[in-house]
């Protein structure tokens, strides 16, 4: 599947603000669910929920071993590219595939992406999350 747009949770900044996350020492994972985010509500994972994890997705998404970087005042996150494979009996439907940081205190949410159209996984289909160049910058 193609990198598809960064949608932030309005929490995410409040709480990057008050010095709750760290983007770099930080477990930040991604996880799928089928329930549409609402930016302005939801603010940690127990607000949206996942779906059931079986049959080759796991409970609680997986860590996207991320990585923080400045260069010239410029800030820049980047993640490991995410592939669940399907075993019998497959997985989902999905539609968005959300970043959490499993660090914070709540589980914060950080943000999501919107594949257009619930998806299901079959047996030894694959499902990337790709996060393309970067996850997102602050400039």
């Amino acid at each position: 599947m193609a990198a598809l747009t960064y949608v932030k949770f309005e929490d995410f900044i409040e709480a990057l603000g008050l010095g709750e996350h760290n983007l770099n020492t930080g477990v930040l994972k991604v996880y799928l669910s089928n329930t549409a985010p609402d930016v302005a509500a939801d603010a940690d994972k127990a607000d949206l929920a996942e779906i059931t994890a079986e049959n080759g997705y796991p409970s609680g998404g997986t860590d996207i071993q991320n990585v923080w970087a400045e260069a010239a005042g410029t800030g820049t996150l980047t993640g490991t590219d995410v592939v669940f494979t399907a075993t019998a009996g497959g997985f989902g439907p999905f539609r968005y595939a959300v970043i959490y940081n499993d660090t914070h205190a709540t589980d914060g949410l950080v943000c999501y992406w919107d594949y257009g159209s619930s998806i299901s996984a079959a047996e030894n289909e694959t499902v990337t999350v790709d996060f393309g160049a970067s996850i997102l910058t602050i400039a």
